[in-house]
């Protein structure tokens, strides 16, 4: 969907970062669109959020990265509790998402 939303790229910014505070975490992510993909910057992280491994993080994002056709570099500037590094992984790629697509 994101990959059909964007198109052929006229008129968007194309790339888009942000840094995100989630209470004693700082994750950083930034977004480019670019003409040749190169997937590479994502961060693993260790435990359980419930009863999902948070490893799994790291592959959904890995998914949407290569069906969107963009970089996506997250990275976990200050860790902490594995439910708010998730959090602020999704909150920031949103907001990154959000500024490369303007």
């Amino acid at each position: 969907a994101i990959r059909e939303a964007v198109g052929d790229k006229k008129g968007i910014k194309r790339y888009g970062s942000c840094i995100l505070p989630m209470d004693e975490v700082l994750v950083l992510c930034a977004v480019d669109f670019p003409e040749d993909l190169i997937l590479d910057g994502m961060q693993s992280f260790y435990g359980k959020i419930g009863d999902m491994a948070t490893e799994m993080v790291k592959e959904f994002f890995y998914a949407v990265s290569y069906s969107a056709a963009m970089n996506l570099h997250i990275k976990v500037l200050s860790g902490g509790n594995s439910h708010h590094v998730a959090e602020a992984m999704f909150k920031s790629f949103a907001k990154a998402l959000d500024a490369a697509t303007q």
